[in-house]
């Protein structure tokens, strides 16, 4: 954990507002908070505050209780009517012993008070708790928001694969019990095409089972990776091969331009997952004699890699929801293939949960283009 007043580098991300309308306690304060390297900026009225708070938010404010004009108690209250601002910790200066005054400043909202005249030690003592106490709500919001999302990811993803299970198992059920009740009258291409259906509804299986296990590990593992070198036009083709027999029925080309030997390091697991669902998507949407292109490269101390192909492409509209947790739906590919409803949004997470990104490019009629990246060297998370 790194605490503020021992990081000289983290005291240097505070910015302070102090307020006051005498000169010389912006001084006595200024030094300081100088001397300790934290940064603020000064103010000696409540409407040059408020305008300071506009432009900049402050992690900290000390406020002067009794001002002209504006005193403090106003400038709190009109910043605490802002949502945006409402949550910035003050605290009150006061010169007078008035325990009154003191219960009304906690009341409209104060986290701590420090009397005049300063005592340095006791000054910083306070604005250090108090930036502490600031620093673990946001972390606190931060976590709190990250296991939100996750877990609205995960009833989406739960509400995908109930769907999704749904119909491979009624096709395996119906197919099986035609072969039971009713072999003897079966011509053999009935028997071809029930083992091509039960081949294909195999692969979906798979494949969704795949996505399911790994989304899994990345929840459990959170953003834990196990990097190691690899040659990513090897990957690539290894990949391609899982598809070959799915492209040989649909005459698709592959086109196979991926760098050989560009080595990276990266996680495996998570690189074959991206590449196996873009190239499961590109077969699916791709019409009889098509061709889907894979280019991979590494540059710029990243891996930049595009799945594109000469299907049916999708509307705009289409690509605004492809990557929504909110409205998702699977669309049949060009042959009735059926989708597994949650590659695409795995994908998605994957890449941006380790410093990727995965962008899309599509015409109606002309194609789609998956383009993601990935840092040459996965990040692994260092212990607090």
């Amino acid at each position: 954990m790194r605490y503020l007043k021992d990081d000289v580098q983290l005291r240097k991300s505070v910015f302070i507002l102090i307020v006051d309308d005498i000169e010389q306690n912006l001084q006595v304060l200024g030094e300081i908070l100088t001397a300790e390297g934290l940064r603020f900026a000064a103010a000696m009225n409540g409407k040059k505050a408020l305008e300071v708070v506009a432009r900049r938010r402050p992690d900290l404010r000390l406020l002067d209780m009794l001002m002209p004009d504006m005193d403090g108690y106003e400038v709190w209250r009109q910043r605490k009517a802002n949502p945006e601002t409402a949550d910035i910790p003050v605290i009150f200066l006061t010169a007078a012993d008035d325990k009154e005054r003191l219960v009304e400043a906690f009341e409209v909202g104060a986290v701590d008070y420090i009397t005049k005249p300063f005592h340095s030690s006791e000054l910083l003592s306070r604005i250090y708790a108090q930036l502490e106490l600031q620093k673990t709500r946001e972390a606190l919001q931060d976590a709190n928001e990250q296991l939100r999302q996750s877990n609205e990811m995960k009833d989406r993803l739960f509400s995908l694969v109930a769907h999704d299970l749904r119909g491979p198992f009624q096709t395996f059920i119906s197919t099986a019990n035609l072969l039971t009740h009713y072999m003897d009258r079966l011509t053999k291409e009935q028997l071809v095409q029930m083992g091509h259906r039960l081949t294909e509804t195999s692969q979906n299986l798979f494949t969704l089972t795949d996505n399911l296990l790994t989304w899994a590990r990345v929840q459990m593992m959170q953003n834990n990776v196990t990097p190691q070198a690899v040659d990513i036009g090897v990957i690539t083709s290894t990949c391609i091969e899982l598809f070959g027999s799915r492209a040989i029925e649909k005459n698709i080309t592959f086109i196979n331009n991926a760098s050989a030997g560009a080595v990276a390091t990266v996680d495996v697991e998570l690189f074959n997952t991206v590449l196996r669902n873009l190239l499961s998507n590109a077969v699916k949407f791709t019409p009889l004699g098509g061709t889907i292109t894979i280019e991979s490269n590494y540059a710029d101390r990243a891996i930049y890699c595009s799945v594109a192909d000469t299907g049916i492409g999708m509307s705009e509209d289409k690509i605004a929801k492809l990557f929504s947790r909110e409205s998702h739906s699977t669309t049949a590919g060009t042959e009735g293939e059926k989708g597994t409803g949650i590659g695409l949004l795995l994908c998605k997470e994957l890449l941006e949960r380790n410093g990727g990104t995965i962008t899309i490019e599509s015409s109606v009629g002309q194609g789609t283009t998956f383009h993601f990246t990935l840092p040459e060297s996965l990040p692994v998370p260092v212990e607090m």
